[in-house]
């Protein structure tokens, strides 16, 4: 047996992977933001692909755009364009989780039980709380009499809890 110093091409397998490995990423761009995807450093020609491909409802069309993209991105380095998409991502998750933070508080707030408790635990969490303008916003959103009341105050309250939130120097442990 004679051993070469030659490298073996990829496999078929192999190739088709990586491909639909780029097809997958160019799937995650047609699915942005058009604000985010105007950030990402990449070349023009993919970015109208990109948009072009938004614009296709057409099953077969549409997917014949993504494997367009998929081919334009075989001579990019896909590495920072997956890394930026997945940095969007996990940004995407992370403010989905404290939006369901502060409507936990608000749900908490305003229904029956311990809101003594509840406004406490806030308080301690979120210290610069204004205790006064807190415990009137929730009086109002608990006794709103009707519907369109009680979500007019119930915004109001949310509003509140984002904007202590957001202003607050820690991320609270509860």
């Amino acid at each position: 047996m004679e051993q070469t110093d030659e490298i073996a091409p990829p496999s078929r397998t192999k190739k088709k992977k990586k491909a639909e490995a780029l097809q997958e990423i160019g799937v995650a761009l047609v699915e942005l933001p058009e604000k985010e995807l105007k950030n990402l450093t990449i070349p023009q020609e993919l970015k109208d692909a990109i948009l072009d491909a938004r614009t296709m409802t057409k099953h077969g069309s549409r997917r014949r755009q993504l494997q367009y993209i998929g081919t334009l991105m075989r001579d990019l380095d896909p590495e920072p364009i997956q890394m930026a998409v997945e940095h969007i991502s996990l940004d995407r998750a992370k403010a989905a989780h404290k939006f369901q933070k502060m409507e936990a508080w608000r749900d908490h707030f305003i229904s029956p039980g311990n809101k003594d408790h509840t406004q406490e635990a806030f308080i301690t969490a979120f210290p610069h709380t204004d205790r006064q303008r807190l415990g009137q916003l929730i009086r109002n959103a608990v006794n709103a009499k009707d519907e369109q009341k009680k979500t007019k105050t119930s915004r109001v309250l949310f509003r509140y809890i984002r904007e202590v939130m957001e202003t607050s120097t820690g991320e609270p442990t509860s």
